[in-house]
C-alpha cells in the first residue's frame, strides 16, 4: 500500500508530473490545449504552480511508492482565502507563460477564472485546489486516502469543503465522500462544463 505524506519541495516535480498525466484526457484541459505535447507541457508548468502555492499551508498531500509519486491533493485552509496580491500576480504570471504556447488559454482560461470565481464562496472553507492520481493508479482508493487528512480538519474546525470538477464522472465519486453537487458553469458556450460541489463538516 502506497504511503501518505505531506508533499516535500523536492518531490514537486515529480508531483506535477504525476498530475499531467492525470489530467491530460480531462475535458477542459483538451479543450484548452488540443495539442498533446503542448498539453502535457502546459499541464506540468500549471501544476507545478498550484502545488508551490497550496505547499506553504501545509495541507498537500502525496501518496508515493519509493521515489514515485503516485497521487496529489493540494488543499488551501480557510486563510489562504483570499489569495494575496503576491500569490494572484504568481497565478497570472504563470498563465501568461502558459498563454505564450496555447494561445486558447488566454481566452477561455480566463472566462474560466471569471466564472469560477464569480461562485466561490466568500465564508470560510476548506478548498481543494487538486486532486489527481497517476492513470495507472486509479481506482486503488488513493484518492480517498489523500483527502482524508484534510477532510478530518475540516470537520475538526466545522468548516465546510468546495470543489470544481470538470469530469462528470467524478461527481458520483465526491459524492461518495460526502460532496453534494451545486452548480454546473458553462463559461465556454458549447465547451466543456465545471461542476462546483460542496460538503458539509461532519460532527
Amino acid at each position: 500500500m502506497s504511503e501518505i505524506a505531506k508533499l516535500a519541495a523536492h518531490q514537486v516535480e515529480a508531483a506535477a508530473a504525476t498530475l499531467a498525466r492525470a489530467f491530460d484526457d480531462d475535458p477542459l484541459t483538451m479543450h484548452l490545449f488540443p495539442h498533446p505535447r503542448t498539453r502535457r507541457a502546459c499541464l506540468h508548468a500549471f501544476h507545478r504552480a498550484v502545488c508551490r502555492d497550496a505547499l506553504p499551508f501545509g495541507h498537500t498531500y502525496a501518496a508515493t511508492d519509493g521515489d514515485r509519486v503516485l497521487g496529489v491533493a493540494a488543499w488551501l485552509p480557510s486563510e489562504a482565502h483570499p489569495p494575496s496580491r503576491r500569490r494572484q500576480l504568481r497565478e497570472l504570471a504563470t498563465m501568461a507563460g502558459i498563454g505564450l504556447r496555447s494561445p486558447r488559454v488566454v481566452s477561455d482560461g480566463l472566462r474560466m477564472i471569471v466564472a469560477t470565481q464569480r461562485v466561490h464562496p466568500r465564508h470560510p472553507h476548506w478548498y481543494l485546489a487538486v486532486l489527481g492520481v497517476e492513470p495507472s493508479e486509479q481506482g486503488k482508493g488513493h484518492g480517498r486516502r489523500l483527502i482524508g487528512p484534510a477532510l478530518a480538519e475540516a470537520d475538526t474546525t466545522g468548516l465546510p469543503a468546495w470543489l470544481e470538477t470538470t469530469k462528470e464522472r467524478n461527481l458520483a465519486w465526491y459524492s461518495g465522500v460526502g460532496f453534494g453537487q451545486l452548480e454546473e458553469l458553462r463559461p465556454f458556450g458549447s465547451g466543456p462544463p465545471i461542476w462546483t460541489m460542496e460538503r458539509a463538516p461532519r460532527s
